[in-house]
Protein backbone atom coordinates (compact mmCIF):
# COMPACT_ATOMS: atom_id res chain seq x y z
CA UNK A 1 0.00 0.00 0.00
CA UNK A 2 1.56 3.79 -1.25
CA UNK A 3 2.54 5.66 1.90
CA UNK A 4 3.69 9.01 1.68
CA UNK A 5 7.28 9.71 1.97
CA UNK A 6 8.28 12.37 5.56
CA UNK A 7 7.95 15.38 3.17
CA UNK A 8 4.37 14.33 1.65
CA UNK A 9 2.81 14.07 5.12
CA UNK A 10 4.09 17.13 6.16
CA UNK A 11 2.17 18.95 3.34
CA UNK A 12 -1.08 16.57 3.54
CA UNK A 13 -1.14 17.31 7.34
CA UNK A 14 -1.56 21.04 5.98
CA UNK A 15 -5.03 20.00 4.90
CA UNK A 16 -6.25 17.84 7.47
CA UNK A 17 -8.06 19.27 10.94
CA UNK A 18 -6.32 16.60 12.78
CA UNK A 19 -2.37 15.58 12.67
CA UNK A 20 -2.29 11.76 10.18
CA UNK A 21 0.32 9.50 10.75
CA UNK A 22 1.97 7.74 7.79
CA UNK A 23 -0.29 4.39 7.90
CA UNK A 24 -3.68 6.25 7.84
CA UNK A 25 -2.88 8.20 4.28
CA UNK A 26 -2.99 6.10 0.50
CA UNK A 27 -1.22 8.32 -1.78
CA UNK A 28 -0.56 8.36 -5.46
CA UNK A 29 -0.47 9.95 -8.75
CA UNK A 30 -1.96 10.58 -12.31
CA UNK A 31 -1.25 11.34 -15.18
CA UNK A 32 -3.96 14.09 -15.81
CA UNK A 33 -3.62 16.24 -18.75
CA UNK A 34 -0.99 17.20 -21.40
CA UNK A 35 -0.69 19.34 -24.73
CA UNK A 36 -1.55 17.00 -27.00
CA UNK A 37 -4.77 18.21 -29.47
CA UNK A 38 -8.06 16.88 -28.36
CA UNK A 39 -10.38 15.85 -30.57
CA UNK A 40 -13.64 17.30 -30.38
CA UNK A 41 -17.06 17.42 -32.84
CA UNK A 42 -18.85 20.38 -33.55
CA UNK A 43 -21.77 21.83 -35.26
CA UNK A 44 -19.18 22.22 -38.21
CA UNK A 45 -17.23 19.04 -38.10
CA UNK A 46 -14.34 18.03 -36.40
CA UNK A 47 -12.05 20.25 -34.19
CA UNK A 48 -9.17 19.89 -31.38
CA UNK A 49 -9.07 21.88 -28.31
CA UNK A 50 -5.59 22.43 -27.67
CA UNK A 51 -4.30 23.37 -23.72
CA UNK A 52 -1.28 25.41 -24.12
CA UNK A 53 1.41 25.07 -21.30
CA UNK A 54 0.01 28.12 -19.57
CA UNK A 55 -3.11 26.06 -18.91
CA UNK A 56 -1.38 23.43 -17.51
CA UNK A 57 0.35 25.89 -15.42
CA UNK A 58 -2.82 27.09 -14.30
CA UNK A 59 -4.25 23.80 -12.99
CA UNK A 60 -1.44 22.95 -11.24
CA UNK A 61 -1.44 26.05 -8.81
CA UNK A 62 -5.04 24.44 -8.27
CA UNK A 63 -4.64 21.19 -7.62
CA UNK A 64 -1.63 22.22 -5.24
CA UNK A 65 -4.20 23.81 -3.42
CA UNK A 66 -6.04 21.37 -2.86
CA UNK A 67 -9.51 20.13 -4.48
CA UNK A 68 -11.43 17.04 -4.16
CA UNK A 69 -11.25 13.51 -5.36
CA UNK A 70 -14.48 12.44 -6.37
CA UNK A 71 -16.57 9.74 -8.41
CA UNK A 72 -17.47 10.19 -11.62
CA UNK A 73 -17.62 14.06 -11.42
CA UNK A 74 -21.07 13.73 -9.02
CA UNK A 75 -20.36 16.78 -7.13
CA UNK A 76 -23.61 15.56 -4.60
CA UNK A 77 -21.47 13.32 -2.85
CA UNK A 78 -18.53 14.25 -0.63
CA UNK A 79 -15.60 13.48 -1.97
CA UNK A 80 -13.07 10.68 -0.14
CA UNK A 81 -9.89 12.02 -1.09
CA UNK A 82 -7.94 15.01 -2.19
CA UNK A 83 -4.85 16.83 -4.45
CA UNK A 84 -2.01 17.81 -2.29
CA UNK A 85 0.67 18.51 -5.31
CA UNK A 86 0.99 19.30 -8.68
CA UNK A 87 4.06 19.55 -11.45
CA UNK A 88 4.06 20.07 -14.91
CA UNK A 89 7.17 17.83 -16.88
CA UNK A 90 7.96 17.13 -20.15
CA UNK A 91 6.93 13.58 -21.47
CA UNK A 92 7.98 12.07 -24.80
CA UNK A 93 4.94 11.03 -26.80
CA UNK A 94 6.06 9.24 -29.98
CA UNK A 95 9.10 10.90 -30.04
CA UNK A 96 7.91 14.40 -29.46
CA UNK A 97 8.17 16.22 -26.52
CA UNK A 98 4.86 17.15 -24.89
CA UNK A 99 4.11 18.93 -22.08
CA UNK A 100 2.06 16.95 -19.41
CA UNK A 101 0.18 17.39 -16.03
CA UNK A 102 0.57 14.92 -12.93
CA UNK A 103 -1.03 15.76 -10.06
CA UNK A 104 -0.72 14.20 -6.46
CA UNK A 105 -3.55 12.79 -4.17
CA UNK A 106 -4.47 11.24 -1.01
CA UNK A 107 -7.03 9.23 0.44
CA UNK A 108 -7.43 8.93 4.44
CA UNK A 109 -8.29 5.11 4.85
CA UNK A 110 -9.01 4.97 8.64
CA UNK A 111 -9.47 7.46 11.62
CA UNK A 112 -8.71 6.91 15.47
CA UNK A 113 -10.99 7.39 18.43
CA UNK A 114 -10.16 8.38 21.46
CA UNK A 115 -9.20 5.22 22.44
CA UNK A 116 -6.78 4.86 19.74
CA UNK A 117 -9.19 2.14 17.68
CA UNK A 118 -9.11 2.20 13.83
CA UNK A 119 -12.59 3.70 13.04
CA UNK A 120 -13.22 2.95 9.20
CA UNK A 121 -14.15 5.84 7.08
CA UNK A 122 -17.38 5.57 4.75
CA UNK A 123 -18.15 6.98 1.40
CA UNK A 124 -21.21 7.38 -0.40
CA UNK A 125 -19.81 5.50 -3.28
CA UNK A 126 -22.25 2.20 -2.83
CA UNK A 127 -21.10 1.68 0.64
CA UNK A 128 -17.26 1.63 -0.17
CA UNK A 129 -15.19 2.55 2.51
CA UNK A 130 -12.04 5.02 1.74
CA UNK A 131 -9.86 1.63 2.36
CA UNK A 132 -12.03 -0.39 -0.21
CA UNK A 133 -11.28 2.46 -2.88
CA UNK A 134 -7.51 2.10 -1.79
CA UNK A 135 -7.71 -0.82 -2.72
CA UNK A 136 -8.83 -0.69 -6.08
CA UNK A 137 -6.67 1.80 -6.79
CA UNK A 138 -3.61 0.17 -5.59
CA UNK A 139 -4.74 -3.53 -7.83
CA UNK A 140 -5.18 -1.64 -11.09
CA UNK A 141 -8.98 -1.96 -10.72
CA UNK A 142 -9.73 2.03 -10.64
CA UNK A 143 -6.91 3.83 -13.22
CA UNK A 144 -8.64 6.13 -15.36
CA UNK A 145 -8.92 9.78 -13.79
CA UNK A 146 -10.50 12.66 -15.00
CA UNK A 147 -10.19 16.14 -14.05
CA UNK A 148 -12.70 18.81 -14.27
CA UNK A 149 -11.80 22.43 -14.58
CA UNK A 150 -12.90 25.51 -15.92
CA UNK A 151 -11.26 27.39 -19.49
CA UNK A 152 -11.57 31.10 -18.39
CA UNK A 153 -10.41 32.12 -22.24
CA UNK A 154 -11.45 30.12 -24.91
CA UNK A 155 -9.59 31.50 -27.74
CA UNK A 156 -9.56 30.69 -31.58
CA UNK A 157 -6.78 29.52 -33.15
CA UNK A 158 -7.04 31.48 -36.42
CA UNK A 159 -7.30 35.01 -34.66
CA UNK A 160 -6.28 34.54 -31.55
CA UNK A 161 -9.48 36.16 -29.71
CA UNK A 162 -12.35 34.75 -27.61
CA UNK A 163 -14.31 32.63 -29.35
CA UNK A 164 -17.32 33.83 -28.02
CA UNK A 165 -16.86 37.34 -28.95
CA UNK A 166 -18.39 37.71 -32.25
CA UNK A 167 -17.32 41.51 -31.97
CA UNK A 168 -13.68 40.91 -32.79
CA UNK A 169 -13.88 36.50 -33.80
CA UNK A 170 -16.28 35.44 -36.77
CA UNK A 171 -14.11 32.39 -37.08
CA UNK A 172 -16.32 28.75 -36.62
CA UNK A 173 -14.62 25.74 -35.06
CA UNK A 174 -14.15 23.13 -37.42
CA UNK A 175 -14.16 25.31 -40.54
CA UNK A 176 -10.96 25.81 -42.71
CA UNK A 177 -10.02 29.44 -43.52
CA UNK A 178 -6.90 31.17 -45.54
CA UNK A 179 -4.45 32.39 -43.37
CA UNK A 180 -1.07 33.71 -44.60
CA UNK A 181 1.82 31.82 -42.98
CA UNK A 182 5.84 33.44 -43.46
CA UNK A 183 4.17 35.02 -46.81
CA UNK A 184 2.32 31.93 -48.11
CA UNK A 185 -1.29 31.22 -47.96
CA UNK A 186 -2.39 27.95 -46.19
CA UNK A 187 -5.50 26.80 -45.18
CA UNK A 188 -6.23 26.58 -41.19
CA UNK A 189 -8.52 25.05 -39.24
CA UNK A 190 -10.48 26.86 -36.58
CA UNK A 191 -9.51 25.44 -33.24
CA UNK A 192 -10.40 25.99 -29.61
CA UNK A 193 -7.12 27.11 -27.60
CA UNK A 194 -7.47 26.71 -23.87
CA UNK A 195 -4.26 29.35 -22.24
CA UNK A 196 -6.05 30.35 -19.23
CA UNK A 197 -8.25 28.58 -16.34
CA UNK A 198 -9.04 27.11 -12.96
CA UNK A 199 -9.19 23.30 -11.35
CA UNK A 200 -12.52 22.20 -9.43
CA UNK A 201 -12.16 18.77 -9.14
CA UNK A 202 -10.74 15.29 -9.89
CA UNK A 203 -12.41 12.34 -10.55
CA UNK A 204 -11.63 8.49 -10.64
CA UNK A 205 -14.54 7.32 -13.07
CA UNK A 206 -15.49 10.06 -16.11
CA UNK A 207 -18.87 10.94 -16.35
CA UNK A 208 -21.58 13.35 -16.49
CA UNK A 209 -21.18 16.70 -14.86
CA UNK A 210 -18.31 19.26 -13.30
CA UNK A 211 -18.30 20.65 -10.24
CA UNK A 212 -16.76 20.36 -6.53
CA UNK A 213 -16.65 20.48 -2.77
CA UNK A 214 -13.78 22.00 -0.63
CA UNK A 215 -13.46 21.67 3.42
CA UNK A 216 -11.24 24.77 4.57
CA UNK A 217 -9.72 24.25 7.39
CA UNK A 218 -10.24 26.67 10.60
CA UNK A 219 -7.22 27.28 11.85
CA UNK A 220 -5.14 27.06 9.07
CA UNK A 221 -2.50 29.64 8.65
CA UNK A 222 -2.91 32.15 5.96
CA UNK A 223 0.36 31.77 4.85
CA UNK A 224 0.35 28.29 4.13
CA UNK A 225 -2.59 28.34 1.66
CA UNK A 226 -3.17 31.70 -0.15
CA UNK A 227 -5.21 30.58 -3.24
CA UNK A 228 -8.13 28.58 -2.14
CA UNK A 229 -11.29 29.21 -4.38
CA UNK A 230 -14.69 29.44 -3.34
CA UNK A 231 -16.61 26.55 -3.64
CA UNK A 232 -18.64 26.17 -6.77
CA UNK A 233 -22.01 25.14 -6.25
CA UNK A 234 -24.53 24.35 -8.83
CA UNK A 235 -27.52 23.90 -6.28
CA UNK A 236 -30.49 22.98 -8.49
CA UNK A 237 -29.21 25.21 -11.33
CA UNK A 238 -29.14 22.95 -14.13
CA UNK A 239 -26.04 22.00 -16.18
CA UNK A 240 -26.23 22.50 -19.90
CA UNK A 241 -23.75 20.08 -22.43
CA UNK A 242 -21.82 22.72 -25.02
CA UNK A 243 -21.54 21.33 -28.27
CA UNK A 244 -20.26 24.45 -30.01
CA UNK A 245 -18.13 26.90 -27.29
CA UNK A 246 -19.33 29.80 -29.70
CA UNK A 247 -22.71 29.39 -28.98
CA UNK A 248 -22.65 30.71 -25.50
CA UNK A 249 -22.27 34.11 -24.34
CA UNK A 250 -19.42 36.27 -23.95
CA UNK A 251 -19.22 36.01 -20.05
CA UNK A 252 -20.38 32.56 -19.24
CA UNK A 253 -18.66 29.98 -17.65
CA UNK A 254 -17.32 27.18 -19.53
CA UNK A 255 -16.47 23.97 -17.51
CA UNK A 256 -14.56 20.63 -18.74
CA UNK A 257 -14.12 17.05 -17.88
CA UNK A 258 -10.99 15.65 -19.27
CA UNK A 259 -9.59 12.14 -19.20
CA UNK A 260 -8.50 9.12 -21.76
CA UNK A 261 -12.34 9.31 -23.29
CA UNK A 262 -11.97 12.53 -24.47
CA UNK A 263 -13.25 16.13 -23.28
CA UNK A 264 -16.95 17.01 -22.68
CA UNK A 265 -17.94 20.70 -22.23
CA UNK A 266 -20.90 22.28 -19.67
CA UNK A 267 -21.70 25.48 -18.87
CA UNK A 268 -24.64 26.95 -16.49
CA UNK A 269 -25.53 29.40 -19.02
CA UNK A 270 -27.93 27.65 -21.86
CA UNK A 271 -26.18 27.93 -25.04
CA UNK A 272 -28.02 29.12 -28.72
CA UNK A 273 -29.70 25.85 -29.68
CA UNK A 274 -27.85 25.90 -33.29
CA UNK A 275 -25.40 28.10 -35.17
CA UNK A 276 -27.88 30.63 -37.59
CA UNK A 277 -26.62 29.22 -41.12
CA UNK A 278 -27.69 32.18 -44.01
CA UNK A 279 -29.02 30.60 -47.64
CA UNK A 280 -25.06 32.03 -49.06
CA UNK A 281 -23.75 29.28 -46.88
CA UNK A 282 -22.36 31.90 -43.73
CA UNK A 283 -23.12 32.81 -39.85
CA UNK A 284 -25.46 35.06 -38.86
CA UNK A 285 -23.62 36.32 -36.16
CA UNK A 286 -25.51 37.40 -33.14
CA UNK A 287 -24.12 40.49 -31.28
CA UNK A 288 -23.21 39.74 -27.79
CA UNK A 289 -25.47 42.52 -26.39
CA UNK A 290 -28.39 40.22 -27.83
CA UNK A 291 -26.75 36.90 -26.00
CA UNK A 292 -26.55 39.05 -23.47
CA UNK A 293 -30.34 39.83 -23.32
CA UNK A 294 -31.14 35.84 -24.48
CA UNK A 295 -28.99 35.29 -21.19
CA UNK A 296 -30.74 37.58 -18.86
CA UNK A 297 -34.70 36.34 -20.10
CA UNK A 298 -34.09 32.63 -20.50
CA UNK A 299 -38.21 32.25 -20.60
CA UNK A 300 -38.12 34.16 -23.42
CA UNK A 301 -35.50 31.64 -25.12
CA UNK A 302 -36.56 28.50 -27.66
CA UNK A 303 -37.26 24.83 -25.60
CA UNK A 304 -33.76 23.33 -25.16
CA UNK A 305 -32.92 20.93 -27.18
CA UNK A 306 -31.86 17.97 -25.86
CA UNK A 307 -28.09 16.54 -25.79
CA UNK A 308 -29.25 13.38 -27.95
CA UNK A 309 -31.46 15.89 -30.33
CA UNK A 310 -28.39 18.00 -30.33
CA UNK A 311 -25.90 14.91 -31.48
CA UNK A 312 -28.56 14.30 -33.97
CA UNK A 313 -29.22 17.92 -35.72
CA UNK A 314 -25.03 18.07 -35.52
CA UNK A 315 -25.00 14.85 -37.89
CA UNK A 316 -27.38 15.90 -40.08
CA UNK A 317 -25.83 18.89 -40.48
CA UNK A 318 -22.41 17.60 -41.19
CA UNK A 319 -23.64 15.22 -43.64
CA UNK A 320 -25.49 18.21 -45.39
CA UNK A 321 -22.24 20.04 -45.46
CA UNK A 322 -20.13 17.42 -46.24
CA UNK A 323 -22.43 16.25 -49.00
CA UNK A 324 -22.46 20.43 -50.49
CA UNK A 325 -18.30 20.07 -50.12
CA UNK A 326 -18.44 17.01 -52.36
CA UNK A 327 -20.43 18.58 -54.58
CA UNK A 328 -18.33 22.05 -54.75
CA UNK A 329 -15.20 19.71 -54.79
CA UNK A 330 -16.62 18.28 -57.99
CA UNK A 331 -17.26 20.82 -59.67
CA UNK A 332 -14.59 22.53 -58.81
CA UNK A 333 -12.73 19.29 -60.49
CA UNK A 334 -14.85 19.63 -63.43
CA UNK A 335 -14.07 23.37 -64.01
CA UNK A 336 -10.25 22.91 -63.52
CA UNK A 337 -10.50 19.54 -66.40
CA UNK A 338 -12.00 22.82 -68.67
CA UNK A 339 -9.41 25.32 -67.81
CA UNK A 340 -6.78 22.66 -68.57
CA UNK A 341 -8.32 21.98 -72.30
CA UNK A 342 -8.79 25.20 -72.70
CA UNK A 343 -5.42 26.08 -71.73
CA UNK A 344 -3.97 23.31 -73.82
CA UNK A 345 -5.74 24.76 -77.04
CA UNK A 346 -4.84 28.20 -76.56
CA UNK A 347 -1.11 27.85 -76.35
CA UNK A 348 -1.64 25.33 -79.46
CA UNK A 349 -3.34 28.53 -81.39
CA UNK A 350 -0.03 30.20 -80.06
CA UNK A 351 2.09 28.63 -81.23
CA UNK A 352 0.41 28.14 -85.06
CA UNK A 353 -0.17 32.32 -84.93
CA UNK A 354 3.65 32.24 -84.07
CA UNK A 355 4.57 29.96 -86.77
CA UNK A 356 2.51 31.98 -89.24
CA UNK A 357 3.70 35.65 -87.88
CA UNK A 358 7.95 34.86 -88.36
CA UNK A 359 6.62 32.81 -92.00
CA UNK A 360 5.01 36.31 -92.65
CA UNK A 361 7.87 38.13 -91.57
CA UNK A 362 10.25 36.28 -93.23
CA UNK A 363 8.09 37.12 -96.63
CA UNK A 364 8.11 40.29 -95.89
CA UNK A 365 11.75 41.03 -95.22
CA UNK A 366 12.49 38.65 -98.69
CA UNK A 367 9.55 41.08 -100.87
CA UNK A 368 11.71 44.49 -99.19
CA UNK A 369 15.45 42.94 -100.35
CA UNK A 370 14.28 41.99 -103.90
CA UNK A 371 11.86 45.62 -103.56
CA UNK A 372 14.87 48.16 -102.77
CA UNK A 373 18.31 45.76 -103.10
CA UNK A 374 21.50 47.51 -101.37
CA UNK A 375 19.59 50.18 -100.15
CA UNK A 376 17.50 47.57 -98.07
CA UNK A 377 18.12 47.58 -94.22
CA UNK A 378 17.17 44.05 -93.35
CA UNK A 379 18.12 44.32 -89.42
CA UNK A 380 16.30 47.73 -89.13
CA UNK A 381 12.86 46.53 -90.49
CA UNK A 382 12.89 43.31 -88.87
CA UNK A 383 12.89 45.48 -85.55
CA UNK A 384 9.98 47.50 -87.10
CA UNK A 385 8.19 44.17 -88.55
CA UNK A 386 8.58 42.57 -85.11
CA UNK A 387 5.86 45.57 -83.45
CA UNK A 388 3.61 45.22 -86.00
CA UNK A 389 -0.05 42.77 -85.68
CA UNK A 390 -0.62 39.84 -88.16
CA UNK A 391 -2.79 42.08 -90.35
CA UNK A 392 -0.14 45.05 -90.35
CA UNK A 393 2.39 42.92 -91.31
CA UNK A 394 0.12 41.22 -94.39
CA UNK A 395 0.01 44.52 -95.29
CA UNK A 396 3.75 45.64 -95.53
CA UNK A 397 4.42 42.47 -97.32
CA UNK A 398 1.62 43.07 -99.76
CA UNK A 399 3.17 47.13 -100.48
CA UNK A 400 6.54 45.74 -100.70
CA UNK A 401 5.65 43.19 -103.48
CA UNK A 402 3.80 46.14 -105.21
CA UNK A 403 7.24 48.72 -105.15
CA UNK A 404 9.21 45.60 -106.43
CA UNK A 405 6.28 44.76 -109.41
CA UNK A 406 6.36 48.27 -110.60
CA UNK A 407 9.77 48.82 -112.03
CA UNK A 408 9.82 45.00 -112.84
CA UNK A 409 7.17 45.83 -115.36
CA UNK A 410 8.47 48.80 -116.76
CA UNK A 411 11.24 47.44 -117.21
CA UNK A 412 9.66 44.72 -119.42
CA UNK A 413 7.55 47.46 -120.90
CA UNK A 414 10.90 49.47 -121.95
CA UNK A 415 12.72 46.14 -122.88
CA UNK A 416 10.10 45.55 -125.22
CA UNK A 417 10.38 49.07 -126.87
CA UNK A 418 14.21 48.89 -127.45
CA UNK A 419 13.92 46.12 -128.81
CA UNK A 420 11.24 46.88 -131.49
CA UNK A 421 13.75 49.65 -131.68
CA UNK A 422 16.79 48.65 -131.57
CA UNK A 423 18.61 49.64 -134.49
CA UNK A 424 20.70 46.65 -137.06
CA UNK A 425 24.11 45.73 -134.84
CA UNK A 426 25.86 45.41 -137.92
CA UNK A 427 25.38 49.17 -138.83
CA UNK A 428 26.62 50.20 -134.97
CA UNK A 429 30.01 52.05 -134.71
CA UNK A 430 31.86 50.49 -131.87
CA UNK A 431 30.88 53.54 -129.64
CA UNK A 432 26.82 53.15 -130.21
CA UNK A 433 27.58 49.27 -129.10
CA UNK A 434 29.04 49.81 -126.01
CA UNK A 435 26.42 52.67 -125.29
CA UNK A 436 23.55 49.60 -125.78
CA UNK A 437 25.61 47.29 -124.24
CA UNK A 438 25.42 49.77 -121.31
CA UNK A 439 21.37 50.15 -121.39
CA UNK A 440 21.07 46.54 -121.79
CA UNK A 441 22.98 45.86 -118.79
CA UNK A 442 21.30 48.44 -116.97
CA UNK A 443 17.73 47.15 -117.43
CA UNK A 444 19.22 43.44 -116.42
CA UNK A 445 20.61 45.09 -113.11
CA UNK A 446 17.30 46.19 -112.22
CA UNK A 447 15.64 42.94 -113.02
CA UNK A 448 18.49 40.57 -111.55
CA UNK A 449 20.67 42.48 -109.55
CA UNK A 450 24.56 41.71 -109.92
CA UNK A 451 28.08 43.63 -111.12
CA UNK A 452 27.05 45.88 -113.82
CA UNK A 453 30.47 46.02 -115.35
CA UNK A 454 30.51 41.96 -115.63
CA UNK A 455 26.39 42.79 -117.02
CA UNK A 456 27.73 44.95 -119.48
CA UNK A 457 30.54 42.97 -121.05
CA UNK A 458 28.13 40.38 -121.42
CA UNK A 459 26.26 42.41 -123.18
CA UNK A 460 28.88 43.90 -125.94
CA UNK A 461 29.95 40.44 -126.06
CA UNK A 462 26.43 39.60 -127.50
CA UNK A 463 26.29 42.62 -129.80
CA UNK A 464 29.71 41.75 -131.36
CA UNK A 465 28.71 38.11 -132.08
Amino acid sequence: MPVPTKDQLETINKFSQVPLEEDQVFVFRSLSADTLPVKQFGWFGEYSILMTENMLLDLKQSYKTGVGLLASHNSRRLPFGRTYNAEVTTDSVDGESVKTLYVDHYIVKYTKDSEGNKVPLRTEVNNMTTQDIANHIEVGHAFDTSIGFEITNPGCSICGHDIRDYSKCDHLLGQHYDVMVDGINEKKRCDLVADAGEAYENSLVYAGAVNRAIVVKNDRDSNQLTALHDPVNAGDSEIYNVEDVKSLPLNSKVFCSLSKGGMNLFSFTQPENKPKLLSQGGMEMPTNETQAEETKAPAAQEATVTSQDGIVLSKQLHEQLHSDLKKSQEAEKNLTAELEKAKTSLAATEAIVQQFSSKLKEETLAAGIKARGNSFSKERFEKYLNTLSLDELAAEKEALEAEFSAPLEAAQLTQKTISEEKPEVANLSAEEKRALASKEAALRFKREGGDIGKLTKEELDKLNK
